[in-house]
């Protein structure tokens, strides 16, 4: 399954994002554009399209082999293919952020503003990371 993934759905993801980028939002990205774009044929990128649709790409219609029109991708689907930032990653440059804000910050009032902010975000975090495991878990 691993394979199938990396081999083939990721690239066929990567190649949707980026050819919907390109047209400004898809509508005219099909089957074929991404099957040359990736190398793969028209039937492996029908059927990664299949696993990839809904959770990673919108599709605009179907009509059989080959005659897939994607619409664009989902916020999973950009960020999966490299396009959007991670969350964690964001998580990491704003907590740096306000950690070096709250370091040189003298006024008191706001230091113990940005120093709430980083326990509310900390917060945040575990709880997310909680939901994350229990999610992973079930």
């Amino acid at each position: 399954m691993y394979e199938k993934w990396t081999e083939r759905d990721l690239p066929v993801l990567r190649a949707a994002v980026l050819l919907c980028d390109e047209t400004q939002g898809g509508n005219v990205v099909v089957v074929s554009g991404i099957a040359e774009r990736t190398g793969l044929s028209i039937q492996n990128v029908d059927k990664a399209i299949a696993r990839l649709k809904n959770e990673y790409l919108t599709i605009r219609a179907t009509g059989g082999t080959g005659n897939t029109i994607i619409r664009g991708a989902t916020p999973l689907g950009l960020v999966v293919s490299g396009e959007w930032p991670r969350f964690a990653e964001s998580l990491t440059e704003l907590t740096q952020y306000l950690q070096e804000l709250e370091k040189a910050e003298k006024d008191t009032g706001k230091k113990a503003i940005v120093t709430k902010t980083l326990i509310a975000l900390g917060t945040v975090a575990l709880q997310l990371g909680i939901s994350v495991t229990a999610n992973q878990i079930s």
